[in-house]
């Protein structure tokens, strides 16, 4: 189980835990193993795109690793920036939906 402290420690934790070392999760993510590391010491925030990317890598599905991360915060407050992400990705949600009713609506008339 991932004990949570802070994002960096999460990461770190969950990437140890699949055996994985910097250079192999960054290989498997895309991202590159300086910046998880920087991630991993607190020096940086993941953006929620970064929080995708590694997170099957680090054996998490779906949302998982984007809703442990935003369940850590500071004096009990969620990251801005976290929040930031989260209402960027519920915003491009929205769009894809809109996009897709008038197809779902002529399906489910056939």
């Amino acid at each position: 189980m991932v004990e949570k402290n802070n994002t960096g420690d999460i990461i770190r934790q969950a990437r140890l835990a699949k055996g994985l070392n910097l250079q192999k999760l960054a290989a498997e993510s895309g991202v590159s193993s300086s910046h998880l590391g920087r991630i991993e010491r607190g020096e940086r925030s993941p953006s929620i795109d970064i929080l995708r990317k590694i997170s099957e890598p680090l054996g998490f599905k779906g949302a998982e690793l984007l809703l442990l991360v935003a369940g850590y915060s500071e004096g009990g407050r969620l990251s801005p920036h976290l929040i930031k992400g989260f209402a960027q990705a519920l915003l491009e949600l929205h769009q894809v939906l809109a996009e897709i009713a008038p197809t779902l609506e002529n399906i489910a008339k056939e």
